[in-house]
């Protein structure tokens, strides 16, 4: 797509992305745990079913337990993707906002 975003896009890690909650209300927990000893910058993301990016956010990643607390009250409600993307890295997960503007 003319995003350069697709859901085939994710190379297979042992990472996993978890939110919660899910559907989300207006605030979202992110979740995950990054295996391998690696201290990089990743970009955090969210996109449309259209594979439109809405939101973009910087965070430095590390070997370790990771817990990000997002406000997307901003959102309509429907169904969205939160993305993950690092050089070494990439996690994807499903959300549906609901209850919102």
């Amino acid at each position: 797509n003319q995003y350069g975003w697709s859901l085939n896009d994710a190379p297979a890690t042992a990472a996993k992305l978890n939110l919660a909650p899910n559907p989300v209300l207006d605030q979202v927990t992110a979740r995950f745990d990054i295996p391998m000893a690696i201290q990089e910058t990743a970009t955090l993301s969210i996109y449309n079913l259209a594979g439109q990016e809405l939101h973009a956010e910087t965070y430095e990643l590390y070997r370790g337990a990771h817990t990000l607390n997002l406000d997307l009250n901003q959102l309509e409600d429907g169904m969205y993707f939160m993305v993950l993307r690092s050089s070494s890295i990439q996690l994807q997960e499903r959300f549906t906002k609901v209850g919102g503007r």
